[in-house]
């Protein structure tokens, strides 16, 4: 059994982001049938950073990610990275998210993200 939000691509890959949001399936989901991983979001500690920047952010993207954040509470950035573009675009004003066919955008000010982080 898996836990919830966990990305399984069997035999050997699991991964566990902090966020993930996904295109639910039609039927109920398990985590295994879900394929379409609209983001998933890492918030780096010291402890992770290499983790997180080297291998995370590519396996993500590699297994289907459509974007991936990875959090930097300590820098008050975002890094953005899509699939074949330049990794790792920083943030640090407001972050822009247009879900692919959502209909929409959603506008994050980063002031407001990290407001009450040391």
């Amino acid at each position: 059994m898996s836990a919830p939000g966990v990305i399984i691509v069997r035999p050997k890959t699991q991964l566990l982001p902090d966020v993930l949001v996904f295109q639910a399936p039609p039927v109920k989901p398990t985590w295994e049938r879900v394929r379409e991983y609209l983001l998933a979001v890492e918030v780096q500690s010291r402890s992770t950073k290499i983790y997180d920047r080297d291998y995370k952010r590519p396996a993500y993207l590699g297994l289907g990610a459509k974007e991936m954040w990875r959090v930097v509470p300590d820098e008050r950035v975002i890094f953005v990275s899509n699939p074949g573009v330049p990794p790792d675009v920083p943030c640090s004003d407001v972050l822009i998210w247009e879900p692919p066919n959502v209909g929409g955008r959603l506008e994050l000010p980063l002031d407001q993200i990290f407001r009450g982080f040391v």
